[in-house]
């Protein structure tokens, strides 16, 4: 019982400290590049903050790669996160100014609702069926796996598709995060709801155009558009 409870304390502190290194290494590498390549331009804060992310899933990306190619174990990962957190210390008055905006703290407070949201479903999921998704939650699991303890390149996931069956990007980004806390299933769920919560990122930059172009009010839309993605059907199938 006692070593018990040791185990889901460590691997809580895990996923404590997987969460603080996903925020930074999703939003840091982008936000400092976004710096450099929009010096001069008039970027909205919102704007700013969707390049941020998506230049740095991009540099996960490419790192990961990096690393997979050189068979790399888990030191240069976690340097590298430990790099990215030093950056934020290092400019940690410009992103507290940054965030300070009102049009931010209510943007990310939208998006701490829908992750939260996320969570609760796949907290009460029993079993992992979804109408014959199945395959899919174990076929990306796996993929992870692959490039997480080099799989020989002929693999067959599920017993049919090859490795050029699906983009690596998913799967490089949700390694690169895996490599630091471990292989479980648990830390890749974790990681997934994270990743994937990120399109939230995108749907508001949709819905900012979208809303700019027809001069509607930006937060009454705002809400129906978190209503929608919390209530996605897509997000109750495995219930």
């Amino acid at each position: 019982m006692f070593l018990d409870e040791i185990i889901k304390i460590m691997v809580l502190f895990k996923i404590i400290v997987l969460f603080l290194r996903f925020f930074v290494c999703l939003f840091v590498p982008g936000y400092v590049l976004s710096k450099k390549l929009f010096k001069n331009s008039n970027v909205p804060e919102d704007i700013r903050l969707i390049h941020s992310i998506s230049l740095s899933i991009l540099v996960l990306f490419l790192i990961a790669f990096v690393f997979y190619l050189f068979k790399w174990n888990e030191i240069p990962y976690m340097v590298f996160s430990l790099f990215m957190l030093r950056m934020a210390w290092i400019d940690r008055k410009d992103l507290f100014s940054y965030f300070n905006s009102l049009l931010l703290k209510k943007i990310l407070s939208h998006y701490a609702l829908f992750l939260c949201w996320i969570f609760l479903l796949v907290m009460v999921t029993k079993n992992f069926s979804g109408g014959g998704w199945m395959g899919d939650w174990d076929e990306h699991y796996q993929r992870t796996l692959f490039f997480l303890d080099f799989y020989s390149y002929d693999t067959l996931f599920l017993g049919m598709w090859q490795l050029t069956a699906r983009p690596p990007l998913y799967n490089l980004v949700s390694s690169f995060f895996m490599k630091q806390v471990g292989n479980d299933f648990v830390y890749y769920q974790v990681i997934s709801v994270l990743l994937n919560s990120t399109v939230f990122f995108g749907a508001y930059s949709v819905m900012h155009v979208f809303g700019q172009k027809r001069s509607l009010p930006l937060f009454p839309l705002f809400l129906v558009f978190t209503a929608l993605l919390c209530f996605n059907p897509s997000l109750m199938q495995n219930i």
